[in-house]
């Protein structure tokens, strides 16, 4: 997860993007800046949680400074999301610095984690096709719509959305995804990687996936917990309207 102030992503022209990172700003340990070295297709979400937009970027991207402050994203597809499902958030205009800490993770998850997913609202996933590239998607609900089925397995309702499919179908292709969970009152991150199944037509007594029965399961491979060096201070403003009741 990269953040900045306004005019960290700079436009260049329609088919390329420059995004400074800002070391103070983001966590340099995470593994996507040493992925990109070694596979450059990258899949980005760029969301404003105030008006509920958001645009993803596929492409490639790669470092175009010595220094590794800059990533060039040179794009291949671009489209806009509708803002469904996405919870309004309203952010501070300055950054708090935070107290580093040391990264934690590990394969079963631990009792403080199952208390912080079962209290999250919103979480983004990736996926990827073996020759069309990696894809970002966002994925929001009421507290809970992370179901943890045991320390090892989590269950995400799918509900109604564009119709493309991308996630899923990226899922059937290469059966791979990686979470990012943010705890938005304490600026810390959570990553999980594992194995998703999709499930159809299944109903849950005490899940809602508004009229799809859709849902995929993940079996957690590996997480890790960590603590932005710095980060904005959000409001919470309200839920999305949309969100499933019932089925």
């Amino acid at each position: 997860m990269a953040g900045g102030n306004p005019g960290f992503i700079h436009v260049q022209d329609d088919n390329t993007l420059h995004i400074t990172l800002d070391s103070h700003k983001l966590n340099t340990d995470d593994p996507l800046w040493s992925n990109i070295v070694s596979n450059s297709r990258v899949g980005l979400l760029l969301i404003d949680l105030h008006s509920r937009k958001r645009l993803r970027i596929n492409g490639h991207a790669t470092f175009s400074s010595a220094a590794n402050e800059c990533v060039q994203i040179n794009i291949e597809r671009v489209y806009p999301n509708c803002p469904r499902y996405i919870q309004r958030r309203q952010s501070s205009a300055d950054w708090m610095t935070m107290t580093p800490s040391p990264p934690r993770s590990g394969t079963r998850l631990p009792d403080d984690l199952v208390e912080l997913l079962s209290s999250a609202d919103t979480l983004f996933v990736a996926s990827a096709h073996p020759s069309a590239g990696a894809d970002m998607s966002h994925r929001g609900g009421h507290p809970g719509f992370i179901h943890i089925l045991d320390e090892r397995t989590l269950r995400i309702p799918d509900y109604p959305g564009n119709n493309l499919f991308n996630t899923l179908g990226n899922f059937i292709e290469n059966p791979r995804a990686g979470l990012l969970i943010p705890d938005f009152p304490s600026g810390r991150l959570v990553q999980i990687i594992g194995t998703p199944t999709l499930e159809w037509d299944m109903h849950y007594p005490k899940q809602f996936t508004g009229g799809t029965a859709r849902y995929w399961r993940l079996e957690i491979l590996h997480w890790r917990i960590y603590q932005m060096p710095s980060r904005l201070d959000w409001k919470f403003i309200g839920y999305s309207p949309h969100l499933p009741s019932h089925d």
